[in-house]
This record gives C-alpha cells, structure tokens and sequence, in this order.
C-alpha cells in the first residue's frame, strides 16, 4: 500500500508531485468482486489518471507494484515518460524445481497461517540485521487483507509479460538488491530485451530496499529521473 513509500515522501514531493495509491485489496482500496490481476490493477491505475486528467507519469514500482507497473507499461506506455522497477521483474516463470517448490509452501502458507506469523516470517528474511524495521513491518499487518494476499500469489504464479517488452521504447530504470529474492534474479537479462534500459544493483541490500536504504534508493532515481 501507499505506507510502503514513506521514506521517499519527503525526499520527492519538493519537486514532483506524488500519486502514491493504495492497490486495489490493499490498504484503503477494496478488492472488489472480480477476478484479481495484474493487469486489472494497470487498469486501475489508468482510471484513476484519467479521474486526475493526468497524461504522462514517471511510474515507479516496487515488488508487486514493479510488476504491476511492467503490466501498465505494455498496455498502456502512452502514459509513460519514464518506468522504474524496483526489485521486480517481467515474467515470474517458476524454471526450476526448487523455485515451484518454494512457490508451493508460500501458497499453502498463505491459506492455512494467520497474516500476523507470515509477516514475521518474511520480517525476518527482509530485515536480517534491522529489529526497529521488523517490528514496523509487523504492525503493518492490521492494513493487509487476507482474501487479497492469497489471491496475489495465486495470480503471480507464471505470470509474464516478457514477450512483449522487445518492442517497448519508454526509458526504463531497473534496481535490484544483492541478495533479493531468488525468483527476481532475472532482471539483468530482462533490461537486456528492452530498447532503453539499465541496471542499479544496491549492494549489501534485501528485497526491501526502500526501507533499508532509502537514501541510497532515493539518490539513484533521483539521478535517473534528472537525467
């Protein structure tokens, strides 16, 4: 949701103006009755534009908004001036046993353990060396909707968009952490299928790295979008 930026808030808004949404199921946005997707919340996102009159945006997303906003960026790249993928990638194609295996227990996790045990759980992956940032991550839990977290991993599993990225021409800033998430391990030969595109790793950083380094995050698209 929109909390997961506030340690770019006050850094951006002095000289950009910041459209920060809660994604539909999370936050204060409803999940609503269909079915949950990516491409559904790319929709909602040029709905709410549209509401603003808003034509062009820098798009910048993290995690699920980073594939998200990859999602927005092949269906509707009018909008865009530029894209910003932070540890996210095109495609989620689970190509090896380990990685199915994995995907499996968090989607039976997801069902059977109660939200408050998941986020400790992933708290401790994200925030190895970081208890003030663990514990704010848990009190996190309370804004999370069940229904909405299962329906995500459900949706993510062998999602991609990859195939269409050869083609797309938006000027394109790809960060990843050293030690992310093995499933976005790709982003490097993914900004090698894409016309403008680079590669920022963060090094000595985890999946969230917005909130484990923000000052280092903040200058690097600082820099992009200056550029």
């Amino acid at each position: 949701n929109a909390a997961s930026w506030e340690y770019q808030v006050e850094f951006f808004r002095e000289e950009y103006r910041l459209i920060i949404p809660d994604l539909r199921g999370h936050g204060l946005s409803a999940l609503g009755d269909t079915q949950f997707s990516l491409a559904l919340c790319a929709d909602d996102m040029v709905m709410l534009l549209d509401r603003l009159g808003i034509k062009k945006v820098h798009l910048c997303g993290f995690s699920l908004g980073g594939m998200i906003a990859f999602e927005f960026a092949v269906r509707h790249s009018a909008y865009l001036n530029s894209l910003c993928c932070v540890n996210a990638s095109a495609s989620l194609k689970l190509k090896s046993f380990k990685m199915r295996f994995l995907y499996f227990i968090r989607k039976v996790a997801s069902r059977i353990l109660p939200l408050s045990w998941i986020a400790y759980i992933i708290a401790l992956k994200l925030f190895p060396n970081n208890t003030f940032l663990r514990i704010k991550l848990m009190k996190t839990v309370p804004s999370i909707n069940h229904e909405s977290y299962v329906r995500v991993i459900d949706t993510l599993e062998n999602w991609s968009v990859l195939e269409f990225l050869d083609t797309f021409n938006t000027k394109t800033l790809m960060i990843g952490s050293e030690f992310d998430y093995e499933v976005f391990k790709d982003k490097k030969s993914v900004v090698k299928k894409m016309i403008q595109a680079e590669f920022v790793q963060i090094d000595d950083a985890h999946h969230f790295v917005i909130w484990e380094y923000p000052s280092r995050f903040n200058k690097i698209y600082k820099s992009f979008l200056e550029d």
